[in-house]
């Protein structure tokens, strides 16, 4: 059964895969003079391939059931639907925009690293990972995508209905 995420209604929630969060730790200066999510999209994730790497979502219910998470076939997708992303590993964040320019400074990569090798329940016994959940309550949240269904554990692009 789905888990639920307890979110802030009208707070906006970023969902982006574990991997890609490096990538904003990784140029800062960028984040200070454009730090607009929606415009960051194309600048940080230019590729083709990654144009829908994370989803802005702003939460319409205090209980948000990660079954209204949906894959879909890639040729769906289009740049400009805030509400679909993509993901390399299937550990999805669900961050508060508030605080996640915060959050990506303090991520570190290299605990994802040791997840992705060994077993995704690593994470959440990581020492930094658990520091890092617990400095950020209500705001920082993450998921599996086999938490929706098994048959989409990793990869793959997802739509919030």
């Amino acid at each position: 059964m789905p888990r639920h995420l307890k979110l802030t209604v009208g707070r906006e929630y970023i969902f982006i895969d574990s991997l890609y969060v490096s990538d904003f730790a990784e140029k800062p200066a960028l984040l200070l003079t454009n730090p607009d999510l929606r415009k960051l999209r194309t600048v940080i994730f230019p590729y083709p391939s990654t144009g829908i790497p994370y989803a802005l979502f702003t939460a319409d219910v205090e209980d948000f059931d990660i079954a209204r998470i949906h894959y879909f076939n890639s040729d769906e997708s289009t740049a400009d639907n805030l509400l679909q992303f993509c993901s390399d590993t299937g550990l999805i964040l669900v961050v508060d925009t508030a605080v996640f320019f915060e959050v990506a400074a303090k991520f570190n990569p290299e605990v994802l690293e040791d997840v992705l090798e060994e077993q995704p329940e690593y994470l959440s016994r990581a020492k930094n990972w658990t520091a890092l959940v617990a400095e950020y309550t209500g705001a920082l949240h993450y998921f599996e995508t086999a938490e929706i269904d098994k048959r989409l554990a990793g990869g793959g692009e997802f739509r919030i209905m």
